[in-house]
Order: structure tokens, then sequence, then C-alpha cells
């Protein structure tokens, strides 16, 4: 029987009288050098034969009844090591893939916010994101468009789109800030009565 079950080096037979005197073990061996079935190293069991009489002992080698447990814990151990893995990877692609591209439109919108973002957001990302991103630069170029027109408006007559009063003072301004001396700068102005 213990060479069945892996051999005398994992299992321990011990036949005891009814006095609790090992007797011999089935295979013929005497465990008197062994260490006893009570030992740290053994897990023990008893059956009896006859009511009065002998009684077998039988001991497994705690680290052979322990291997298919211990084996189990560093498989699910593995396993574990394997999820975490798998989640740091997913976490690393939806930074790369959703975050980013999420911090660049939002940090574009705050900066449109307050008068910046001249140049287009790059569309990148899921196709939500690049969505909203087309959509902003969007935005921001018809913003730009009306923006150039208004600065057109203010600076020009919009009868005849000839430069009107506010031109006038603006290049005046500048021109006196650039010349050298005051004098080097000469205004000529024209008025129609009753035209």
């Amino acid at each position: 029987l213990a060479a069945q079950l892996g051999g005398p080096s994992h299992y321990r037979f011990d036949l005891v009288d009814r006095s609790g005197r090992v007797l011999s073990d089935p295979l013929g061996d005497r465990f008197s050098t062994a260490a006893p079935l009570s030992s740290a190293s053994w897990i023990a069991g008893s059956s009896r034969v006859e009511p009065e009489a002998w009684r077998i002992d039988a001991a497994l080698d705690r680290t052979a009844a322990l291997a298919p447990t211990t084996a189990l814990l560093w498989r699910a151990a593995g396993l574990s090591v394997v999820v975490l893995l798998l989640i740091f990877i997913s976490l690393a692609v939806v930074q790369q893939r959703i975050a980013r591209p999420l911090r660049r439109l939002t940090r574009a919108i705050a900066d449109a916010s307050h008068g910046g973002a001249r140049t287009p957001v790059p569309a990148t990302g899921p196709t939500e994101i690049v969505q909203l991103a087309d959509e902003f630069n969007e935005m921001v170029s018809l913003r730009n468009d009306y923006e150039e027109q208004l600065a057109h408006q203010a600076l020009h007559d919009s009868l005849t789109g000839l430069p009107n009063r506010a031109l006038l003072a603006d290049r005046l301004a500048q021109s006196l800030s650039q010349a050298s001396e005051p004098r080097s700068v000469g205004v000529v102005f024209i008025d129609l009565d009753r035209f």
C-alpha cells in the first residue's frame, strides 16, 4: 500500500498492538530510528483493525501532504501578478489614448476662454475626442475670422472701405513714436465743407 501511495519516503504505516507497542510496518521494516508519528513533520491518523486487538497508525509526510496546496498557492500568486500587470497595462493605454488628448483639449479650451488658442489642437484619441477636437478647431477658426472682420470694420469705413479716423489716429501715433525728431513727421488735413 505504501508503495502505491508514493513509497515509504512519503507514507508511513505502523502496526501497533493493544498495549501501544509498535510491532512492525506492513513492509516489514521497523521504524525504531524514525521520528514518532506525533512529530511536526508527519500528519497522522489511526484505524482499529479489531476493537480489542491491533491498530494501524498511518502518517503522511507533511511536505508531501501540503505540496498540492503549496502548488495551488503559487499558481494563484502567479495569476495575481499577471492580473496586476494587465491592470497596469490597461491604465497605461487609457492614459495614452484618452487622458492625454483630453488634457490637451482642456488646456486649449482654457486658453481660448482667455483669448489664446490660435493654433488647432491635434485630433488624436478615440473617435469622440477626435470629434470634439475637430469641433473646437472649427470654432477657433471661426472666432479668428470674426475677430479679423471686426478689426477691419473698426478701422475702415463700412460704405467705402477706406481707412477711417481711428486708423489715421493709430498710424499717426505709430509714426510719431518712431520719428527721431518731431519735425520729421508731417500731417495734411483736408476738409470739404457742405460735402
